[in-house]
């Protein structure tokens, strides 16, 4: 798997002295990477997110820009949305797709599978 910095750089999102510069940082105060460089104001959350969605080869959607269903809303819970953050944002091929902040979370995934009787289709968004 491919490093995150390594990723941000080939998008040219930054380049390799402020990866350096954001590694010492992160060595010194023990946060993650794309903690880091936003943190230092170099990165936006949405553009670390998105890098880390390259990186576990899945798909980015921004919040900002999608229209929720209603149907997809009405699938899982409110509870359970807030327990994994995670939002039902539409239908896809007869599965739910569902924006999640940590789509490899099995567990959560099956939760919202359980929840909504349907198969999820989990894509990455930021959290906020």
């Amino acid at each position: 798997m491919k490093q995150l910095g390594d990723i941000l750089v080939s998008q040219g999102l930054i380049n390799t002295e402020q990866l350096d510069k954001a590694l010492l940082e992160q060595r010194n105060v023990g946060h993650s990477l794309g903690r880091v460089l936003i943190d230092l104001g170099m990165l936006t959350e949405a553009q670390v997110v998105q890098a880390l969605a390259t990186q576990i080869g899945m798909r980015f959607v921004d919040l900002t820009e999608v229209t929720l269903d209603g149907a997809a809303l009405s699938k899982v819970p409110g509870a359970v949305c807030r327990r994994h953050s995670a939002i039902p944002i539409g239908f896809e091929n007869g599965r739910l797709v569902v924006a999640m902040s940590d789509p490899a979370n099995v567990f959560a995934v099956d939760d919202i599978r359980s929840a909504s009787g349907m198969t999820v289709v989990p894509v990455v968004a930021t959290r906020t």
